[in-house]
């Protein structure tokens, strides 16, 4: 069996690489919805009247692209009038995933083999970690979890923090990209918004048939360890004036 370790040493030099030769961006694989502002769809007009007056924050089912877990209380989409030491990173709207108790949101992307690298924003919305976690993942491929103030990466509230995870895609498919509270569920959660995806190159091993695993529901991301290829880096961007 492919040494892991070996596998995503090997993945990140090789971006690494890419970009020190002086490669663009990476190509935008269509995430829908990343930045949470989509006004499309049967929600649209509740999600515009969250910035217009009377409540600016509402729990959803569905936001275009996104579904909550089968069994979780809902999508937490806020506003920048929901709270004081923070705006949305771009745009109007983001989202906390402990509304009245953890959740989850899942997308379902069409990825072809390759390299990716997945960014978001975080944001701890309270000063105690044990509230705050967020995983995330690409179900079957990796884990990866974040949480703060000051811990994985380093954050703190009312600060966006962003985060970058790269791996691997060895079969072309169809795959679920989940974010899940992992904290304390007690209705202060982290904070998330502009999510992306960008496709790297092709593979650095040839594909091989996909193991049977047992995938977990979208509310089941909970304290997972990283996977092959994760690689989580940040750095502070303060809150806009």
């Amino acid at each position: 069996m492919t040494n892991l370790k070996n596998l995503a040493r090997n993945v990140l030099a090789a971006a690494l690489v890419a970009f020190g030769a002086g490669a663009g961006p990476a190509a935008a694989v269509t995430v829908v919805n990343g930045d949470f502002d989509s006004t499309s769809g049967p929600n649209g007009a509740a999600i515009a009247g969250l910035m217009s007056g009377g409540a600016s924050w509402r729990v959803f089912d569905a936001l275009e692209g996104w579904t909550k877990g089968a069994d979780d209380a809902g999508i937490e989409l806020q506003s920048n009038r929901t709270l004081s030491k923070i705006d949305a990173h771009s745009g109007d709207f983001y989202v906390e995933l402990d509304s009245h108790s953890n959740s989850s949101m899942t997308q379902i992307l069409r990825l072809d083999a390759g390299v990716y690298l997945l960014e978001f924003q975080y944001s701890p919305r309270t000063a105690s970690a044990a509230s705050n976690g967020i995983a995330f993942g690409i179900d079957g491929v990796f884990r990866g979890l974040v949480t703060g103030p000051g811990e994985t990466p380093a954050s703190a509230v009312g600060e966006w923090t962003p985060v970058s995870t790269l791996f691997e895609i060895l079969a072309p498919g169809r795959y679920a990209l989940t974010f899940a509270a992992a904290g304390k569920s007690d209705s202060y959660g982290g904070l998330i918004d502009s999510v992306a995806l960008g496709a790297l190159g092709p593979n650095l091993r040839q594909p091989s048939p996909p193991e049977t695993s047992a995938v977990p529901a979208p509310g089941g991301l909970a304290l997972l360890p990283f996977a092959i290829g994760g690689l989580v880096a940040a750095a502070r961007r303060r809150r806009r004036a």
